[in-house]
């Protein structure tokens, strides 16, 4: 997992949402070519629902918007490893959660 996360920054932040949509696109990428593309399908597919679904961790210091943006980063992942065919319509999607509120909206 660490060598899959390599090239996600650190902290996802209404500040670089764009370095995080560009970082996500070159996971999805790289991820449908190398050697864990079926490892990761099938933790999605399967995994996940017989291992049980454990809660999402608690951001220290409370930051709410921090905690939404993880949770939507990887439910976007996990939408586009499951149905690749969707990724641009799931990315669009995420780009508009993510920066709506932060332009006054």
């Amino acid at each position: 997992m660490r060598e899959i996360h390599q090239g996600m920054p650190k902290r996802p932040t209404a500040g670089n949402v764009d370095e995080y949509i560009a970082a996500l696109r070159q996971f999805i990428e790289t991820t449908s070519q190398c050697e864990y593309r079926d490892l990761i399908q099938q933790h999605f597919r399967y995994n996940e629902g017989y291992l049980g679904e454990t809660p999402t961790r608690l951001i220290p210091g409370g930051d709410a918007k921090q905690w939404a943006f993880t949770v939507l980063y990887h439910q976007t992942v996990k939408d586009i490893m499951l149905a690749p065919d969707t990724a641009e319509a799931r990315i669009a999607q995420l780009r508009i959660a993510l920066t709506r509120g932060s332009e006054g909206e």
